[in-house]
């Protein structure tokens, strides 16, 4: 499968089209100073010294999964159309508390953005736990910003039928721990390449502080691998 990168600004242009497309979306956060963190921990009063700090250390530790906890760091995007995929990185440049939360603000509306974009060209939006984690972090980051949406859930409680989310998928409508899968394990088992070794997740932002092409370099290969699942699963058109 053919990969060209473009800039962002190259890449919202090629968005803005009325022709079919796939766009493939994956999001990294960072948490937010631990002094802020913090001002939202509430100890239960019977707990003892040692408890709370675990709990408080718990807390912490799970911050880059809550909207309101954490920043935006970088939004992989991928353009897929005509057996060939195109991707760009929007980043988050901040260097303090207020520059990080402008920068994300004007990253969480360029998002809102290409949503709308693939709702007027009838295309698909892709990811992977995109309904679990993406869509409803990016929703609330909306909340926050006051950028302006479409909404986010149906009247049946779900994402839009454009959007989807191959971790969903897999799980064939049968729900339970058993039936959980990486996205690195899902391409094995799919038999296609996956995500760039040695780097995760969960330490995307320590390294997007001390090796960020490297850590930019693991958006675009999850943003790859999704789009290369997404194809073996049948759900990029």
């Amino acid at each position: 499968m053919p990969i060209n990168q473009l800039s962002l600004p190259a890449f919202l242009e090629l968005c803005n089209t009325n022709i079919c497309y796939n766009l493939i979306v994956d999001i990294e956060t960072g948490p937010k100073t631990p002094e802020y963190i913090e001002t939202f921990f509430n100890a239960n009063d019977e707990w003892t010294e040692e408890r709370t700090t675990k709990e408080k250390a718990k807390f912490v530790e799970k911050s880059p999964l809550k909207a309101h906890l954490s920043n935006i760091l970088a939004i992989g995007y991928g353009y897929y159309t005509e057996c060939a995929l195109t991707v760009a990185i929007d980043t988050n440049d901040g260097t303090d508390t207020e520059s990080t939360d402008e920068h994300e603000g004007r990253m969480t509306a360029r998002f809102w953005t290409l949503y709308h974009r693939v709702i007027s060209a009838r295309s698909r939006l892709i990811g992977f736990n995109s309904d679990h984690f993406d869509l409803p972090y990016l929703q609330r980051k909306a909340w926050i910003h006051a950028v302006k949406t479409q909404p986010l859930i149906t009247k049946y409680g779900k994402t839009p039928d454009f959007c989807f989310d191959l971790h969903k998928e897999w799980k064939a409508g049968v729900w339970g721990y058993d039936d959980s899968i990486s996205l690195n394990n899902l391409c094995r088992a799919l038999g296609v390449q996956g995500k760039l070794p040695g780097v995760s997740g969960a330490n995307f932002h320590t390294l997007y502080q001390t090796e960020r092409e490297k850590a930019l370099e693991y958006l675009r290969s999850d943003i790859a691998a999704t789009a290369r699942a997404a194809i073996r699963m049948g759900y990029i058109r």
